[in-house]
């Protein structure tokens, strides 16, 4: 049998923290339908924004290191869908998932269901294996946090209005020096292939390349 451990504001499933924040959102600021990475380029979600990013600290004993959102997008269920199926969201490239619910009826179905990450994937066993998963009932105003490697998935909905979330990756990696470090190994290798020189990433290499450049200059 699966034990639940309750704290102030998570939960411990399976020895997976599950965290539960409840937001204002009266003044919730509109966000358009196809709007991309909502949550960089809304100006009224910083503060939602900063506050997520620190409640990802406590899914890391590393708290020199601060959380950055990787991605974000919306997510709109129409009245009466069918719900989501099973996934993860390692795809996203994120090690903390969070979702915000700001839009739609409480009661209607809409419900996130995290799966026991102890077995094998849910999918393989129609959704099914013993207690193995977790309901978290829709409302808007809260917001869930959970590794992005737990299995999850959204009850059909059943509302007469569209229910809305801002769903979120969040990464312990610094993304703004790996996007440079990226940017960096481009320039290198279209430098060495000026040069007839390959580039294999390593500090040898790029310093192989450079004293290239000195020797012709």
């Amino acid at each position: 049998m699966s034990r639940t451990f309750e704290f102030e504001d998570y939960k411990v499933l399976w020895g997976t923290i599950v965290k539960e924040k409840n937001i204002k959102i009266n003044n919730f600021p509109d966000i358009p339908s196809g709007q991309l990475e909502p949550m960089s380029q809304i100006d009224g979600l910083k503060d939602i924004k900063q506050s997520v990013i620190d409640w990802a600290k406590d899914f890391t004993p590393k708290h020199h290191i601060t959380p950055v959102v990787a991605s974000s997008w919306l997510s709109t269920f129409s009245p009466n869908s069918t719900g989501m199926d099973i996934h993860t969201d390692e795809d996203h490239g994120g090690t903390i998932s969070a979702v915000c619910w700001f839009e739609g009826q409480e009661g209607q179905g809409g419900d996130l269901v995290l799966w026991d990450p102890r077995w094998e994937n849910p999918k393989l066993w129609g959704g099914v294996k013993g207690d193995g998963k977790y309901v978290i009932p829709f409302k808007p105003g809260k917001i869930v946090m959970f590794p992005s490697s737990v299995w999850h998935g959204v009850t059909a909905y059943t509302g007469t209005e569209e229910r809305r979330a801002i769903n979120m990756v969040l990464t312990f990696k610094n993304v703004d020096q790996v996007v440079s470090n990226d940017l960096l190994d481009d320039e290198l290798n279209a430098v060495a292939d000026k040069l007839g020189m390959q580039f294999d990433g390593s500090n040898e290499s790029a310093l192989a390349i450079l004293k290239a450049i000195k020797d012709k200059i």
